[in-house]
């Protein structure tokens, strides 16, 4: 399939992961729908899966392929966003991990098709899994460490024409 995005894309990248995981993701149990966080992790859903996505940086650099035929200046854009996964409970966390993976790297999903025509790709970056998260009041002192859940991150790289 040959690319045809030019110009900034008109769905903001933040937009268009949500929409990409909420609109192909299978639930990871429990009945729960995949949802994104408009923010952070919300405290009163602490009892349930959480997605929350945070954008980490974005690079844009000139690319020469005019053979000066035109004032415009081509340039490609990428950006770097983390997409955070929660869940109280491991298991449940590591079954929304692998749905969240499942959608990243189907590639039917992540390069120019419905839901992502104005970006050339998605690309997953680094992954940190299955974080434990203690609470402020463990410490050295105290027998056994409360764990307040199960975080990891994701890291994805977006890419775009300008």
């Amino acid at each position: 399939m040959a690319i045809t995005d030019t110009g900034v894309p008109a769905i903001d990248p933040h937009t268009m992961l949500s929409n990409l995981l909420t609109n192909n993701m299978a639930s990871p149990g429990d009945g729960w729908t995949p949802v994104v966080n408009q923010k952070w992790f919300e405290h009163q859903k602490q009892k349930t899966y959480q997605i929350a996505i945070t954008a980490i940086a974005e690079d844009t650099e000139t690319a020469h392929m005019t053979g000066g035929n035109t004032t415009a200046q081509p340039k490609t854009s990428t950006a770097l966003y983390q997409i955070s996964l929660y869940h109280l409970d491991r298991a449940k966390h590591w079954a929304l991990f692998r749905k969240v993976m499942l959608v990243l790297n189907n590639e039917t999903l992540t390069s120019p098709a419905a839901g992502v025509n104005d970006y050339h790709w998605i690309r997953v970056g680094e992954v940190q899994q299955a974080v434990s998260m203690l609470e402020d009041t463990s410490g050295i002192d105290r027998p056994d460490q409360v764990t307040t859940g199960y975080q990891s991150t994701i890291d994805v790289r977006i890419r775009w024409n300008e």
